[in-house]
């Protein structure tokens, strides 16, 4: 089929404009310089690219000409139209017109404003305001903006590729003259090899590549797995964390260390496991566990149930799945390159889970879900009062107190289906120093200091301190540059010491005006004070 017949099947109008007056390419124009890519492309479907390409044409060119000038002006329009969108965020908050905010305009939007304008407008100053005189010029929103704009506008003029098509070289590129260039590439197009390359030995030639630009890395050597017997399977297995909360932390009581658990399933073949998190995870390995020549895991996991021989410890990100200053989409590309030169198995590719609760290994069938657990409800909300279900299906009418920790209970099932799992120390083979919690993790560690009087639930989502605290649990929703931490309400009286523990990551209100508690900026981020 010939490209005018593909042309026909997209636009039949510019088929029959490009069949009578398209030129002959050969002895006239010579072919335009086009990527190797696009090349291939329009060889392996004409009808695509043409239709693709037509298209983008239309978009950037709508009187039917493209120039590199035209590409320019409208690059140069999107960035006008983003920064005057940037600045509009700002000067809304210009309330005398002179493109600055003064400190009086921020003081007295923050006396009119809900609390999350508050955040916002606060935030903006923080980020703006390089002198830190409380107000904004309109040189540093400029500034901001600006700065903004360069890291995050491309340089790149958008349908910038069309002009590979520009068949006569004059600077224009036409309809037609992008259906002549096909045209003329199809017909300048080799025969198709009938001999399909060896896969093995494409394979082979892909590895090799890897491993030269892994030995100039020194990746290799960085690795340095064990060895693996020439029976055994090689299995990868990532996760974000485990299913269950664990009352002993392998890599400080700052941060969760959660739990997963691997059921070796039986079989003949020994299995060398490579696997990780990208949070502390414990591992608990059971089942067929004679079956396991070696497991490679990284420092800031643990593993329970294996002699402490057959573990080794690789570094995080790049030699066992785990977290990397690199990124993930980086960490995982150069990890997945490292495992098939060290092992010469090109196809080999880690198994990436969010959340590894119990599974079979290696088969990752779920051993024990939350159907199989016992089930947990949330609280039910009739006309602003709260109640519990009874077994026979009644209801049962509770306080807002009861309330919130029935509903904390259920946030923790949800999350952590495993609950909370009591690990032996001595039985852990780690790479590092494992603590109890005095609190533990995530909404665990919120029962407990409720079960202390140390929080009183005033709502499902309001949490009261009661009385003076050193910290509260890890693995909540901290504080950052860009978002708030979890929000806490407290007693008229009560003292906080941001100081003490990892108080000052989170977000306090009074309980009774829901004001700001001691001076802290409650309404943004303490951070920002």
């Amino acid at each position: 089929m010939s490209i005018l017949a593909l042309i026909a099947l997209v636009d039949p109008v510019l088929a029959q404009q490009g069949a009578g007056d398209t030129p002959v390419v050969e002895g006239r124009r010579t072919l335009p310089e086009m990527t190797r890519d696009v090349i291939q492309h329009i060889r392996r479907n004409p009808a695509q690219t043409l239709q693709m390409t037509l298209r983008e044409f239309a978009q950037y060119a709508p009187e039917g000409v493209l120039t590199r000038d035209s590409l320019q002006q409208r690059h140069a329009a999107q960035v006008a139209n983003q920064r005057a969108s940037l600045m509009a965020q700002y000067l809304r908050f210009d309330l005398d017109g002179d493109a600055a905010i003064s400190a009086d305009e921020f003081t007295r939007h923050l006396a009119s404003s809900s609390a999350s304008e508050c955040a916002i407008l606060l935030t903006k100053r923080f980020e703006a305001d390089a002198d830190k005189d409380g107000a904004l010029s309109s040189m540093e929103i400029e500034t901001v903006v600006q700065v903004w704009l360069e890291k995050n506008t491309s340089r790149r003029l958008g349908g910038e590729h069309l002009l590979q098509y520009d068949l006569d070289r004059d600077g224009r590129v036409t309809e037609s003259e992008i259906v002549e260039t096909i045209e003329a590439i199809l017909r300048e197009a080799p025969e198709p090899s009938t001999k399909r390359p060896d896969p093995a030995s494409q394979r082979s030639a892909h590895l090799e590549t890897k491993r030269i630009a892994l030995q100039e890395a020194g990746l290799p050597e960085l690795c340095r797995y064990p060895p693996t017997s020439a029976k055994a399977e090689l299995r990868v297995l990532g996760a974000v964390r485990g299913g269950g909360l664990s009352d002993v932390a392998i890599a400080g009581t700052h941060q969760s260390t959660t739990v997963a658990r691997l059921h070796i399933e039986k079989g003949q073949a020994p299995l060398y496991i490579i696997l990780g998190a990208e949070v502390p995870v414990i591992w608990q390995i059971s089942g067929a566990t004679d079956r396991v020549e070696r497991l490679v895991t990284h420092g800031s996991n643990a593993v329970t149930g294996l002699p402490k021989e057959r573990v080794h410890f690789a570094r995080s990100g790049i030699c066992a799945p785990g977290p990397s200053a690199l990124g993930k989409p980086r960490a995982r590309e150069i990890l997945g390159n490292v495992l098939q030169v060290a092992f010469e198995d090109s196809r080999l590719k880690p198994q990436q889970r969010e959340r590894m609760d119990s599974h079979m290994f290696p088969s990752l069938q779920t051993k024990i879900g939350s159907a199989d657990l016992v089930g947990v409800d949330e609280p039910v909300v009739i006309r602003e009062s709260y109640y519990r279900r009874k077994e026979n299906g009644g209801l049962t009418e509770i306080t807002k107190h009861e309330a919130a920790r029935m509903q904390l209970v259920y946030k923790l099932s949800q999350s952590y289906p495993l609950g909370v799992v009591r690990i032996d120390p001595e039985a852990l083979v780690s790479d590092g120093d494992a603590e109890r919690y005095a609190l533990l993790p995530a909404e665990a560690g919120l029962l407990q200091m409720m079960d202390r009087g140390e929080l009183r639930g005033d709502d499902l989502s309001r949490l009261v301190i009661t009385r003076p605290i050193d910290a509260l649990p890890s693995g909540l929703r901290k504080s950052t540059n860009n978002r708030m931490g979890q929000v806490f309400y407290v007693d008229p009286g009560v003292e906080l010491d941001l100081s003490r523990g990892n108080l000052k990551w989170f977000n306090y209100w009074d309980a009774v005006d829901n004001g700001c508690v001691q001076g802290v900026p409650c309404y943004i981020l303490p951070s920002l004070k």
